[in-house]
């Protein structure tokens, strides 16, 4: 049996079980969204972008597909290849990538933008589908579920732009008036 004649053997093997197994060296892929917040009635762009928040790189992923609620409309790629094709079901707008390249450890591979332009009833949250093969250096394969994308909030109502008439010149501590 190893390490049957060392008296530190389960100290070791704890501590080589939180090094090896605690899942930071591995590669995780993930969806980083921003901004979570968007002003009710106002068309904003917002960013998708798929990040391995692992410690090792995320080898050869393939069949990347990011599905966007419907409303959410996919404008362009900043970061990364541009997708093998982008197709708008009912459901959703499919990003499809065939094949990516190897995305390193803390380090985006894609990012896209997307825009949404939230109506006054209903249109409250967005959610984004994410689900990739891709290996890391222990060979496993992951995926990722449904992830919350942007939450609609009560926006300014932009459509008065009327300020105060000019006045001036104002001395320090004198009262204005704006009606």
């Amino acid at each position: 049996m190893p390490y049957s004649g060392n008296f530190e053997a389960p100290y070791l093997k704890i501590f080589y079980n939180a090094l090896f197994f605690n899942g930071s060296a591995k590669a995780t892929l993930d969806l980083v969204t921003t901004p979570v917040r968007v002003p009710r009635g106002i068309t904003s762009t917002l960013t998708v972008s798929l990040t391995n928040i692992g410690g090792s790189a995320a080898t050869n992923p393939t069949n990347v597909r990011v599905l966007l609620d419907p409303g959410l409309v996919y404008s362009d790629t900043i970061v990364g290849p541009a997708p093998t094709s982008v197709t708008v079901y009912p459901t959703g707008t499919l990003v499809y990538w065939a094949s990516l390249p190897d995305i390193p450890g803390e380090s985006a591979g894609v990012i896209v933008r997307a825009r949404w332009n939230p109506s006054s009833s209903g249109d409250n949250v967005k959610f984004v589908t994410f689900k990739a093969n891709y290996a890391d250096t222990a060979g496993e394969g992951f995926g990722r579920g449904r992830v919350p994308f942007a939450r609609c909030v009560p926006g300014p109502d932009c459509s008065h732009q009327q300020g105060p008439p000019t006045q001036g010149p104002v001395a320090p501590n004198q009262e204005i008036s704006w009606t």
